[in-house]
């Protein structure tokens, strides 16, 4: 299975919400968070959402699987493409995550597993996992989001070679885009006044090589939305 055979690791992730994490005490997000992003051949979208089905149904058979979220590309990049969030809080949580496929092959045994594996392989164009660090410095009233949010507005700064963070936004219905976040331009300049303002935006104009914004829709027929329980 291609399941996250390349880790990117960054050290950001700021205004970042949690969409999977399980509640916790103080409401904090997850440490860590992977997306996992793959592109699917158009003529093969059927075969790949049977395939995301059967491993969900598989996680619900198997102990100790992860909340896993699927949100498709709406707007702002490549058609046919999903997000898989997963999250955990630390790499020892990580390392008891379920083997994909030992975990197919147990419930639906090695022919099955074989098919849906080929399946799987033939219809993704490309596929990369980035794994994130939460900062809570670089963040801005985060909350663990749960029910899943409808939508998330993503945006993805590269700030070099090595350096890219995540800030991403929670919606509820798209008529929350309407609904205007106060002016960063302004609110330095009532702060600071006008020069050091100026100074700030211009060091964040030069510190960031490349800027993309995508907006996502949340797939609930992908998604695995609930931790399954481990075993006794």
């Amino acid at each position: 299975m291609r399941f996250a055979r390349t880790l990117a690791v960054a050290v950001l992730l700021p205004l970042v919400f949690s969409v999977l994490a399980q509640a916790q005490a103080q409401n904090k997000p997850a440490q860590f968070v992977q997306w996992t992003i793959t592109t699917v051949r158009p003529s093969a979208i059927n075969d790949y959402e049977e395939f995301v089905k059967k491993v969900n149904a598989a996680r619900d058979k198997t102990p100790g699987s992860p909340r896993v979220l699927v949100y498709a590309v709406n707007l702002g990049g490549p058609a046919f493409t999903f997000y898989q969030l997963t999250e955990w809080e630390k790499w020892a949580d990580r390392e008891k995550f379920p083997n994909g496929g030992q975990m197919l092959t147990k419930v639906y045994g090695q022919a099955e597993t074989a098919r849906l594996q080929k399946m799987q392989r033939d219809a993704i164009v490309q596929q990369r996992s980035e794994v994130f660090a939460y900062n809570a410095n670089a963040s801005l009233n985060p909350r663990v989001v749960d029910p899943p949010a409808a939508f998330i507005n993503l945006q993805r700064n590269v700030q070099g070679a090595g350096f890219v963070a995540y800030q991403a936004v929670a919606l509820a219905k798209l008529s929350d885009r309407d609904l205007q976040n106060p002016n960063a331009g302004d609110s330095l300049r009532k702060i600071y006044g006008n020069a050091e303002a100026t100074q700030v935006q211009d060091i964040l104009n030069r510190a960031i090589r490349n800027r993309q914004q995508i907006f996502l829709a949340y797939r609930p027929d992908l998604s695995h939305p609930k931790a399954t329980g481990t075993s006794n």
